[in-house]
């Protein structure tokens, strides 16, 4: 067995800890607090125009993963407000408790919200009217975002990577 399957392993050992300990948690009914933790929602954020500019003309899952890093995960790894419980199960953190999210729908929900929002925001044709090329490569990349399944997948799969290697 090499490096990388024990490595594997164990952090499937991980997560199957943590998943027993949130049911047991779940069972005792025990309300723990979890402080300082962002909640997952839609929300308007305010981001450098520069960051969001960046992001925007990579056109590139890692350009839009940078804007989701810098709302959500620019904290420790214990106040990520996003949980990776098991192949499909995740859960965030919403309401002064962690919510279970099958498929990750809510997720992926908001996360493509705070893209588009930033996109939408910044992606106006007065700041483009010199290269409309550009502007227009821009918008057609933020439609295809907000409707391709596929894409939501890769960058659920992008971030669910990012927590774990933490």
């Amino acid at each position: 067995m090499n490096i990388e399957n024990i490595l594997l392993n164990i952090q499937s050992n991980i997560c199957d800890i943590n998943c027993k300990l949130d049911k047991i948690y779940d069972k005792l009914e025990i309300e723990y607090t979890e402080t300082d933790i962002e909640e997952l929602k839609k929300v308007k954020t305010e981001l450098d125009d520069n960051i969001i500019k960046k992001s925007l003309e990579s056109n590139s899952l890692t350009g839009d993963f940078e804007i989701i890093r810098k709302v959500y995960f620019d904290v420790p790894k214990e106040s990520f407000p996003i949980r990776h419980i098991d192949k499909k199960k995740y859960k965030y953190w919403l309401n002064n408790k962690w919510n279970i999210d099958a498929d990750a729908v809510y997720i992926k929900d908001v996360l493509l919200c705070i893209l588009n929002s930033c996109y939408l925001r910044f992606n106006k044709y007065d700041r483009y009217k010199d290269n409309i090329d550009t502007y227009i490569k821009n918008q057609e990349y933020i439609s295809t975002i907000s409707t391709d399944d596929k894409y939501k997948i890769r960058l659920l799969n992008h971030i669910k990577n990012y927590i774990t290697s933490v």
